[in-house]
């Protein structure tokens, strides 16, 4: 049930909305239960390739899309997607595993926790 909240609350709108969480802490233990569950919801609400799935839309800006780039190609450890289609703006949905914040997160970060 959390697996399928939290990408509820991402997938909306692809997490550009105040509901989407930008972080989940937990246990090794957890993350590898998680992150499992999270890939089922996503395989069972938009089947194998998600970039065909209409109810996912794409990011909003230019600007935007080439920020969450950065973001994931500093990102050190994808769990799952990370696929991008830049003609469509489109960012397939993402995790991250556990992994060290770089300074570049840190930065970001500081804004969020302020």
């Amino acid at each position: 049930m959390t697996a399928r909240r939290i990408m509820w609350g991402k997938c909306m709108n692809m997490g550009q909305t105040c509901v989407a969480p930008d972080y989940i802490l937990c246990s090794k233990k957890v993350e590898i239960e998680l992150i499992k569950e999270m890939k089922i919801t996503l395989q069972e609400w938009y089947g194998s390739d998600s970039k065909k799935a209409t109810d996912l839309s794409r990011i909003g800006h230019k600007r935007h899309f080439e920020r969450l780039k950065m973001f994931l190609s500093n990102s050190g450890s994808i769990a799952l997607g990370g696929g991008i289609d830049e003609s469509e703006l489109w960012i397939e949905p993402t995790i991250l595993g556990s992994t060290k914040l770089s300074k570049f997160f840190e930065k970001k970060m500081e804004y969020f926790l302020i």
